[in-house]
């Protein structure tokens, strides 16, 4: 969301590479190892200056390595040992030039010296020669490697090159050849999950976690490949497990890996699923000094976020305003802070704000969206009704829509054929907006298709109603989005019917909508579909029988006939403290095929009615969520060399 050092905010863990040995592997699996080439029968003086090159090597003294290697070339000229020791201690020293040039020395003198080939196709790799670097691997392969090192590198070459699938098959091999190498199974499970590999990737992603269960940075590779791959939820679990553990402090970890960093990652997923308590639990775990300050703006900017969507429009409003205070010249900070002024009441803070913005931003979409809305709103008829009012509504309502029964979206999945045109009726028979009293107002909301998070496509509202009272209406609906700007609901005063004749409910708007439900009762006079819903005016409905779906409206570009679909029937008794007490279903809504753990909660607390079956979405298992990002895959290989270097 916010940028740091040119990167998105939400995913500045260490970005996922694939490298051609594990990141933190011993040396012993390394082609940079220098006992990866067999001694041989080398004059005395050498072979003791080699051995003392080596130890210097391995306390990372690498100024005396460097001279005790060349004093082992001096003894004997011809040893391929000392000219691999050479490549490595020059890399060491970031000469890759001069590696490359010790390496090609000691294959002049053993061309069969699969170490040596190895460690120029990784030198080839690192710097982006992927077709040499096919090429050495190709050769160490020929020439025999039962460790699989030639098969993994020739791999990552292939992928680098976007050749998923021939890529594959070396893959394969290569963690046949070390199952328990979780760098190798972490290609292979990406590369699977690029081809789609549904069941492969599932399995590989098991073991792998397996693997890792006691690896913070591991997981946090894991769960950014998971973002990469549109598994959000996955992803936020292996964030999870690694922020505990890094909490747990038993682990060493990585300097680029930081617990900050985990929570930040965390809330913004808490957000982005509308678990904004989730997200502002994460976000007041970061220690302000422990990040720049630049991340701890866009930190501050989003806990702001997620009070102003619980309702919580002065705490959202305080933390906003340190975000500006930091960093002045970001644009949404400036124009979030202006919104929140304005749901506050503070016209003339929003009004500094929106000019302060469109002096800075002035060709903005957003700025000047915020910038007419604040104008807008300083007309005399609107001025005087705040946004951030008290209100109360009791009445009944009704909606239809073209989904099966029980409607998926409003059990938090998606709609049965992907749309879901919605339109509903209410009336309210008492009621009030601070004190505007809306007793016997009636209207009609319609969507184009059913947004759990947005607002109406055409808003009809009884021509008896006042101004104070539509412009009252108005500011409800804007509780119910709080995150969501718009410059004005496209409201039209015309004759809106709201009957009843014993159960069944007839709504109409004379021209534009006609709506009839006929609610379904026992012999009692129980409904026998109530359920807990997602809905603006309750957290409880119930399914009744469509007779009458009909909406043609040429100026708004509406017109379908659902007659006989779904519909369904509510009472309403809401308050405005609802909202702020964060008590509504929909508040928590994402889309994710099913009630979430926070709206289950709620359904517990509030002891809320449920059927015993819900409409749900196929399963997918991992891999096939949703469209894998292009370059994700493509992008881990290729940044390999940075992860080397």
């Amino acid at each position: 969301m916010r940028t740091r050092g040119g990167k998105k905010w939400d995913v500045c863990l260490p970005v996922l590479l694939l490298t051609l040995t594990s990141a933190r592997g011993t040396a012993s699996t390394l082609p940079g190892n220098p006992s990866a080439v067999a001694r041989k029968d080398e004059p005395s003086s050498a072979n003791a200056a080699l051995a003392q090159a080596e130890s210097a090597l391995a306390g990372n003294r690498i100024d005396e390595a460097l001279a005790k290697c060349q004093e082992a070339l001096q003894g004997d000229p011809k040893s391929t040992r000392a000219y691999y020791i050479l490549g490595i201690i020059r890399l060491r020293l970031g000469q890759p030039v001069e590696a490359r040039e010790a390496w090609f020395k000691a294959i002049q003198i053993s061309p069969s010296s699969v170490a040596t080939h190895l460690a120029l196709g990784k030198l080839y790799l690192d710097t982006n020669h992927l077709s040499d670097a096919t090429q050495e691997f190709q050769t160490a392969l020929k020439l025999g490697d039962s460790h699989g090192r030639a098969r993994y590198g020739l791999a990552l070459a292939l992928i680098g090159e976007s050749k998923f699938q021939t890529a594959l098959p070396h893959l394969l091999a290569a963690v046949e050849a070390d199952p328990n190498d979780a760098e190798r199974l972490f290609t292979l499970t990406a590369t699977q999950f690029q081809l789609k590999q549904t069941d492969q990737s599932q399995r590989n992603l098991n073991r792998l976690e397996k693997l890792a269960a006691r690896d913070a940075w591991a997981l946090s590779r894991i769960g950014r490949m998971l973002l990469n791959h549109k598994m959000p939820r996955e992803a936020e679990a292996n964030f999870e497990r690694a922020a505990e553990l890094i909490a747990q402090g038993n682990n060493p970890v990585p300097p680029d890996l930081t617990l900050s960093d985990l929570y930040l990652q965390i809330a913004q997923l808490r957000f982005n699923r509308s678990d904004y308590p989730g997200a502002i639990q994460y976000l007041n775990k970061v220690q302000p000094l422990s990040v720049d300050p630049d991340l701890e703006a866009a930190r501050l900017d989003l806990l702001g976020m997620a009070f102003l969507a619980l309702g919580k429009v002065q705490e959202a409003r305080v933390q906003q305003m340190r975000a500006v205070q930091l960093a002045p010249c970001t644009r949404d900070f400036v124009s979030h802070l202006a919104w929140t002024q304005l749901l506050a009441g503070d016209l003339q803070a929003a009004a500094a704000g929106a000019e302060t913005a469109r002096n800075k931003w002035p060709q903005d979409p957003d700025v000047i969206l915020i910038a007419g809305i604040v104008q807008r709103e300083s007309l005399p008829e609107r001025k005087r009704i705040p946004f951030s009012s008290p209100w109360h509504l009791q009445g009944e309502g009704m909606v239809c829509c073209p989904c099966n029964t029980p409607c998926p979206c409003r059990s938090n999945a998606p709609p049965t054929h992907g749309h879901c045109e919605s339109s509903g009726g209410f009336h309210i028979a008492k009621g009030n907006y601070g004190d505007i009293p809306l007793d016997g107002v009636s209207f009609v909301v319609v969507s184009a298709a059913m947004d759990t998070q947005g607002v109406p496509a055409v808003f009809y509202i009884d021509s008896s109603a006042t101004t104070e009272q539509v412009v009252a209406l108005e500011r409800v609906f804007q509780q119910f989005t709080p995150l969501h700007q718009f410059m004005s609901l496209d409201t039209m005063l015309v004759k809106v019917t709201f009957e009843r004749s014993r159960e069944a409910y007839n709504v109409e708007v004379p021209g534009v909508i006609q709506m009839k439900i006929e609610r379904q009762l026992n012999s009692n006079g129980d409904p026998l579909l109530r359920t807990a819903a997602l809905d603006y005016f309750s957290n409880v409905l119930e399914y009744t029988h469509n007779l009458v779906y009909k909406v043609t409206d040429a100026q708004a570009g509406l017109k379908w006939d659902y007659s006989g679909r779904q519909s369904n029937y509510r009472t309403i008794d809401l308050d405005s403290r609802d909202y702020w007490d964060a008590a509504m279903l929909i508040q928590f809504a994402d889309g994710s095929g099913y009630f979430t753990d926070k709206q289950l909660d709620l359904i517990h607390s509030l002891n809320l009615p449920m059927l015993s079956s819900y409409p749900r979405p196929p399963v997918k298992t991992a891999g096939v969520r949703s469209e894998p990002s292009k370059g994700g895959l493509e992008s881990e290989a290729r940044s390999a060399s940075e992860k080397q270097r």
